[in-house]
């Protein structure tokens, strides 16, 4: 290396994008599906990485039932088919809310504009899930990294 200065520094954050949504979604296909929270970023480089964070209010509807959590780029699952993971019900009693994250480092090799978007599906039982319980805010944040 040279002994100039660089204003391009590995691991440095260079740019953060913020998607929202607050409307309640019934989620219950055993297929996944969109959660509408989505957010889009344009990486200034093809070998940056996208760190995507995300959150949510839930609610599953019935016992037994449990959902998978995945994250898609524009039409693409960048997990695997098994998500992130699962979100699971056991109790009885009425319906039960709780927070939901998650988190996946991206590579897409891209500086188009592209769209995150986390996906679920009902993977067991056959209750609903409700994101965006009762109108809460669910968020997506996308942190673009230099390589």
């Amino acid at each position: 290396g040279g002994t100039g200065a660089t204003s391009f520094a590995p691991g440095k954050v260079l740019q953060v994008v913020q998607g929202t949504k607050s409307s309640e979604r019934n989620m219950s296909s055993t297929s996944y599906t969109t959660s509408q929270t989505t957010v889009s970023i344009t990486p200034s480089s093809t070998s940056s990485k996208i760190l995507i964070t995300y959150g949510s209010d839930y609610l599953i509807e019935d016992v037994d039932t449990y959902f998978t959590h995945t994250l898609y780029r524009d039409s693409t699952n960048v997990v695997t088919a098994q998500g992130l993971g699962q979100i699971r019900r056991a109790q009885g009693g009425g319906g039960f809310s709780f927070p939901l994250f998650g988190q996946y480092l991206d590579s897409p090799n891209s500086t188009s504009a592209i769209a995150y978007t986390p996906y679920y599906k009902r993977g067991g039982g056959s209750g609903a899930l409700y994101v965006n319980w009762n109108n809460s805010t669910s968020v997506i944040i996308a942190r673009e990294i230099g390589a």
